[in-house]
């Protein structure tokens, strides 16, 4: 998707930018030279908010942690507390968890002092839902994010924005999850709520739309998320830098949903796109960076450039493991796009392997029933299909059928094909295992780009007779 950025504004938007940063680091070294350690204290957490809207998450990060000693110095506990959360939530864009759920007892612990403060309390449990959603904790994810809409429905009301930032946390996880008629709910919802308080020009309803466009997207909903993201991004365009974290972002969904197209040649340049954003805002060293790298991995993967998605996909993997821990579902992920790639070079027995310990992964993550697996039960299937080996491939293709039908339609077919094929050649159910085949073919034939799984069906067919 091209920007509709034009230079002038860019440079315009960036100097107001800059005198906006250059403006509140005026105010706090004017709070410091008074010499109330309060005002400081405030002055400082309000810096951070600015540098986390310019995206130089370095900067907000140093201003929060001054802001916290300010408030303990001046005995400031509520800016204190809010500052702790939002230093919990710069760890988190970091991808360092652990440190981030570490300062969770510090900001309880100033709570109680307070004698509680509901909308503290209520952000705490939204930015360590987020922080464990991020983990693939789930579970304690999802109960975190509900105790924050309890806390902050019954202080603001249903409608408040507060309480759009609690759902957004339950919205993630049922995505995350694949629970994706209830996360396009929420998403609405919150959507209704941003745009109702704040209108239809405002960075935090850009943000609900193109978390709408994601949730599109793996719906297969792709036109509706192109016109979501294309949304999303007209807004950020408006507001941010040019290498804002949040325009990476948008890149890379709209490659996933190029991807989802069959459009691979105008995924590649968007991952692309990603990746720069990516490094000049965090580093190479950065979830967002490694899973832009993975995706254009892939990308490269369906192209037949199996060598060039080989090496970005392992170059991924590793930073992933660095930056997330050995165990997470964009880990599995991972896994599952190179075990497709070796599959494709015909290294079977190591394709083998690896999409052996992604679904284990996916199962201790997610669970054995989870949509999640099912590309990944897929691929199995079909490495073992081409091992010659169809009864090891029975079991994952029935899993993966018994998960019911795809978001995406058009993914239904490959395993209605695959699942046919194995019980045909293992005669396990002949009739059974045809009439799958054919109406894998017969949607198939509707479907764009499926020439060559449509040969291999005939092929197959040919030799059944």
């Amino acid at each position: 998707m091209a920007s509709s950025r034009n230079p002038a504004s860019a440079s315009a938007r960036a100097f107001l930018q800059a005198q906006g940063q250059k403006r509140i680091a005026a105010l706090v070294a004017a709070t410091a030279s008074v010499r109330y350690r309060p005002l400081e204290a405030e002055a400082l957490r309000e810096q951070g908010d600015v540098e986390v809207a310019a995206g130089d998450i370095a900067v907000a990060a140093r201003a929060y942690e001054q802001a916290v000693w300010a408030a303990e110095a001046g005995r400031d506990d509520e800016v204190a507390a809010s500052a702790w959360t939002r230093v919990m939530r710069v760890r988190r864009s970091q991808a360092r968890y652990d440190e981030a759920l570490a300062l969770a007892p510090r900001v309880t612990a100033v709570l109680e002092r307070l004698g509680g403060h509901d909308e503290i309390e209520g952000d705490l449990h939204i930015v360590s839902a987020g922080i464990l959603s991020d983990m693939s904790r789930f579970s304690d994810a999802s109960a975190e994010a509900e105790k924050a809409r309890t806390i902050l429905e019954r202080r603001f009301g249903s409608d408040d924005l507060h309480v759009a930032d609690a759902i957004s946390a339950q919205a993630e996880i049922a995505g995350l999850t694949g629970h994706l008629d209830e996360a396009l709910a929420y998403f609405e919802r919150i959507l209704t709520i941003k745009r109702s308080s704040l209108g239809d020009d405002h960075p935090a309803v850009a943000s609900a739309i193109y978390n709408l466009g994601c949730t599109q997207t793996t719906k297969g909903q792709y036109q509706d998320a192109l016109a979501s993201l294309a949304k999303a991004e007209a807004i950020f365009v408006r507001a941010v830098d040019p290498n804002h974290p949040a325009l990476a972002y948008i890149a890379r969904q709209v490659g996933m949903t190029y991807s989802g197209l069959g459009q691979i040649d105008k995924a590649v340049p968007m991952y692309r796109r990603a990746m720069a954003i990516a490094e000049v805002a965090h580093g190479t060293q950065h979830p967002l960076y490694a899973a832009s790298l993975m995706d254009l991995g892939d990308a490269l993967g369906w192209l037949g450039r199996y060598d060039e998605a080989l090496t970005a996909l392992q170059s991924a993997l590793a930073t992933l493991n660095k930056v997330l821990g050995p165990a997470h579902v964009r880990i599995a992920i991972c896994l599952v796009y190179i075990a497709r790639v070796l599959s494709a070079q015909g290294q079977l027995p190591k394709a083998r392997e690896t999409i052996t310990r992604a679904i284990a992964m996916y199962e201790k993550l997610v669970g054995r029933d989870s949509p999640n697996l099912r590309e990944a039960l897929l691929v199995q299937g079909d490495i073992e299909l081409k091992l010659h080996a169809p009864a090891r491939a029975l079991p994952a293709l029935e899993r993966a059928h018994a998960l019911g039908p795809a978001p995406d339609p058009e993914f239904n077919p490959l395993i209605q094909w695959a699942l046919g094929r194995a019980l045909v050649e293992t005669h396990r159910d002949d009739a059974r295992g045809m009439a799958l085949v054919r109406a894998a073919q017969d949607a198939l034939e509707k479907a764009p780009g499926a020439d060559k799984t449509l040969r291999e069906i005939l092929t197959w067919r040919r030799t059944r007779h």
